[in-house]
C-alpha cells in the first residue's frame, strides 16, 4: 500500500491485494477516507504468481505469469495496471515478449517513473524495463544484479533496486546455499559494493531446493531509512 498526502492535509491510504483461486487471479483495491470501497477484478484463464505494486500516482500495476492450465506453467509474464476508481485492468505488451519459462516475476517502480519488471529463468533473474507505462519494454541485458539469483522478487527504494533470490553454494566465491541479497543504484543494474570492495551481496538464509529440484521462493521489501 501507499499513503497519499494532499496540500489540504486529507490523508488517503491506498491498500491492494491479490489472490490465486480456482477462477483466476483476484485483484482488490480500496481507498480509505471518508468512504471505503472495495473493487474485484477476476482475470479469466490460469494466471499465476501475481505481484503488485501501486505507484506514486495510485496505479495498481500487476504482474502474472500465464499458464497453460491449472497445473502446466506456460511462463509468459503479463503485465497490466489498474488506475484509480477504474474497476477494469488494462492490459499492457508483455515484458519479455512471448517467451516462455519465466517463473517468480515482481515489478518496481524507478525513480524515473520507469517501470522495472524482473523473473526467474535459465538459473538467473533477468529485467525489462518499460519508460512508457508498458508500451514497449527493454531487456536489460547489462544486469549483474540478478546472477545465479533464482525465485525472488525485487523492492525499490531510494533509487536503489534490492533483489533478494536463492543462490547454489560456491557461486562467485560465497560458500553459502540459500537466500541472498543483492543491490544496484546503476541505470545498466550492475550490482553495488555493500560495504566494502568485492562485497556485492549479503547472505540471509540457509535454505535448498525441494525434492523437485525447485528452489526456495524469497521477497524482499525496504523501510524509508533503508534497511
Amino acid at each position: 500500500g501507499a499513503a497519499l498526502t494532499f496540500a489540504a492535509g486529507a490523508r488517503e491510504n491506498v491498500w491492494a491485494a491479490s489472490e490465486v483461486g480456482t477462477s483466476g487471479i483476484s485483484v482488490c483495491r480500496a481507498t480509505w477516507n471518508e468512504i471505503r470501497r472495495w473493487v474485484e477484478i477476476v482475470l479469466p484463464g490460469h494466471p499465476d504468481d501475481p505481484f503488485i505494486v501501486v505507484d506514486k500516482a495510485g496505479i495498481l500495476w500487476l504482474v502474472r505469469l500465464e499458464v497453460a492450465d491449472g497445473d502446466h506453467l506456460i511462463g509468459q509474464v503479463a503485465c497490466a495496471y489498474l488506475e484509480p476508481g477504474a474497476t477494469a485492468l488494462v492490459e499492457v505488451t508483455q515484458p519479455f515478449g512471448l517467451t516462455e519459462g519465466y517463473r517468480r516475476p515482481s515489478i518496481g517502480i524507478e525513480a524515473t517513473g520507469a517501470l522495472l519488471v524482473a523473473a526467474t529463468k535459465d538459473g538467473a533473474t533477468q529485467f525489462a524495463r518499460s519508460r512508457d507505462r508498458g508500451a514497449t519494454w527493454e531487456v536489460v541485458g547489462t544486469a549483474t544484479l540478478g546472477a545465479n539469483m533464482q525465485m525472488g522478487t525485487i523492492h525499490i527504494e531510494h533509487g536503489s533496486v534490492t533483489l533478494s533470490g536463492y543462490q547454489e553454494a560456491g557461486y562467485g566465491g560465497y560458500t553459502g546455499e540459500g537466500i541472498h541479497v543483492t543491490q544496484s543504484s546503476q541505470e545498466d543494474l550492475t550490482r553495488d559494493d555493500f560495504d566494502a570492495p568485492g562485497s556485492d551481496e549479503m547472505f540471509v538464509v540457509t535454505a535448498v531446493p525441494d525434492g523437485e529440484g525447485i528452489p526456495p521462493r524469497s521477497c524482499v521489501a525496504r523501510d524509508h531509512a533503508g534497511a
